[in-house]
């Protein structure tokens, strides 16, 4: 609804960006209400963690890229090998569970992963997330965004990259 976009904007207002005009794809019913990304949804990078504050359990997960292939972390990421302590990291560094995750340098993109955090966790440089407010749906935004092929986001020339620029103009 219209309320619901407003309201989201609201929450990433700080962020406001200009963005190349363009008319959304299509026209939708009256009840619905086209919006950018980046005015409804947060995306953070992944960050560097040093090697000595990894560890084989602890409070929070720390997911690399490649954590994305294993089979048990095929839609929502669950297994991690690595761990880091509450106290050993920026509280800023964390995102939130039901983040949607995806590849944003390196080949890892063109194999157009995404997934969801069943919890608090880091994840690494090469890897961005979509942060869902409420009351937005966490399954509607995933399903949306599957359908986004991240090949076609890439702006690097030489190692392929995404970043913010590529993604908040994005119609939703």
């Amino acid at each position: 609804s219209k309320g619901l976009v407003e309201a989201l904007k609201n929450i990433n207002s700080h962020k406001a960006k200009p963005y190349e005009p363009s008319e959304p794809p299509f026209e939708v019913d009256a009840s619905w209400e086209w919006a950018r990304l980046g005015d409804i949804y947060l995306l953070k990078s992944g960050t560097t963690v040093n090697v000595d504050c990894e560890l084989a359990s602890g409070d929070h997960p720390y997911f690399k890229v490649g954590d994305m292939n294993s089979p048990e972390n095929q839609f929502m990421m669950v297994k991690s090998g690595r761990y880091v302590l509450e106290t050993s990291i920026p509280k800023k560094s964390l995102l939130e569970k039901g983040t949607i995750i995806f590849p944003k340098r390196g080949g890892a993109i063109s194999t157009n992963k995404k997934r969801i955090l069943a919890q608090k966790s880091l994840v690494d440089l090469n890897t961005m997330g979509i942060v869902v407010h409420e009351p937005m749906s966490v399954m509607y935004t995933y399903h949306w965004f599957s359908n986004i092929d991240l090949s076609t986001l890439n702006s690097g020339s030489t190692i392929p990259q995404i970043n913010n620029g590529d993604v908040e103009p994005l119609w939703v």
